[in-house]
């Protein structure tokens, strides 16, 4: 048996889109003859809760959890914001409170990488504990929260083991310090810490090719997202007097839901028989429209995917910041596992993009470009109404199932080589 150490701060109960990669790649590696220990929190600052999850990950997986400090009952006593510590966005209002903004500027340019890192020291001390009594072939350690890959960098000095990275996102270069507009000191510090992590981990594995070159020099390799086609069987897609637009997941940061709203308020001739549903964790301000409008909570993942099969079309909003071009979300697999066409908002040389035309899964379209978008919704809805929408068959390279044999392939040449 080959062995792994997996290192993660988010893992179920933990829901959300980060965890889905691993949760997918735990069902599947031992299959090729990997015995594998996840160590993780117990009671982290997690975004959201999905019990669902932990059902996922098969009974032969070993997991170690650690007891870690959590800034989220602190942050929610002195900001008075009941939904604790943001998620995908460090922007703070012009309403906050002078306190709030205090926290959100020490956050963004005096704790880096990340406000995670107070795990570090119990996961470094476990870590250490299985390291001198278990001869693991691989110690592989995946993020956000970046400041997990600097718990894999003591590790390889202090032990010289086989170190894998694993990114699901940029570091430096993430979107929301983009944003935030991090001071040139700390957002040096970032780089310094990504040029330190590349360079010394074996190798390094990235979600997309365009993040992957704007990575400093090191070992790296693109290794994508993917749907579990599992996931799917259960779920058979029933055919509405409806025509059902779907939203499933968070709006962040600089994501353009306006475009979509604006369109489908200047369609009138679709307001009777369309329904906008927007599944997840939405904007706390209402969104102005005059068509119908279902919103809904977080969903519990197998619900989630109930959703998305029972959509005529499903919305993907692609972050428009600097540098956004490689920005791949789990939702656009899980979007191709459900095979139904995708209107994409965002940048027209994206990966995203690439794989949607790759995939034949959908349409991409530009920033604030509402009457490409009005255009797009109308040729979907003619579909639809003629009831010939098209099934987006040709997904099967995203597959955890083709996916995980080329994961295999890449670890077991590492141990190899080594």
């Amino acid at each position: 048996m080959k062995r792994l150490l997996l290192i993660t701060y988010y893992f179920p109960p933990c829901g959300g889109a980060g965890v889905q990669r691993w949760v997918r790649i735990l069902k599947y590696l031992p299959q090729e003859g990997w015995d594998i220990t996840v160590l993780t929190t117990k009671d982290g600052d997690y975004p959201i809760i999905d019990d669902s999850l932990v059902d996922k990950i098969p009974d032969n997986i070993k997991i170690i959890r650690t007891t870690t400090p959590i800034f989220g009952n602190f942050y929610k006593k002195v900001t008075k914001d009941n939904q604790g510590i943001p998620y995908g966005t460090l922007n703070s209002d012009k309403h906050d409170t002078f306190l709030k903004k205090l926290l959100y500027w020490i956050r963004i340019n005096l704790i880096i990488p990340d406000a995670r890192f107070i795990w570090n020291k119990h996961a470094l001390k476990e870590a250490t504990k299985l390291l001198k009594t278990n001869p693991y072939d691989i110690v592989l350690t995946s993020s956000p929260p970046h400041s997990t890959q600097l718990i894999g960098l003591k590790l390889k000095k202090r032990f010289n083991i086989t170190w894998v990275t694993d990114f699901r996102d940029p570091w430096a270069e993430i979107y929301y310090l983009k944003l935030a507009k991090q001071n040139k000191l700390s957002h040096y510090i970032n780089r310094l810490l990504e040029k330190k992590v590349m360079k010394e981990a074996d190798l390094n594995l990235i979600v997309s090719d365009e993040i992957r070159k704007n990575f400093p020099q090191g070992n790296k390799l693109t290794f994508t997202n993917s749907y579990d086609p599992e996931d799917f069987i259960a779920h058979e897609k029933k055919r509405s007097d409806i025509f059902r637009i779907k939203y499933v997941g968070k709006i962040t940061q600089a994501q353009d839901i306006n475009s979509i709203i604006t369109a489908l308020n200047n369609l009138p001739q679709l307001y009777e028989n369309t329904e906008f549903t927007f599944i997840g964790t939405y904007p706390n301000n209402p969104f102005n429209t005059k068509f119908p409008v279902v919103m809904k909570n977080y969903l519990p993942h197998s619900q989630a995917i109930q959703e998305m099969v029972n959509s005529d079309l499903l919305i993907l909003l692609i972050n428009d910041y600097p540098q956004n071009k490689g920005m791949l979300t789990t939702k656009l697999f899980e979007y191709l596992g459900a095979k139904v066409p995708i209107l994409c908002i965002g940048p027209q040389d994206g990966d995203a993009n690439a794989i949607i035309k790759e995939c034949e899964a959908g349409v991409c379209v530009d920033y604030g470009d509402v009457a490409t978008i009005k255009k797009v919704i109308l040729e979907y809805y003619a579909q639809w109404k003629l009831d010939k929408l098209l099934l987006c068959n040709n997904n099967k390279n995203y597959s955890i199932v083709q996916q995980i044999t080329k994961l295999d392939q890449i670890l077991t040449k590492l141990i190899t080589k080594s």
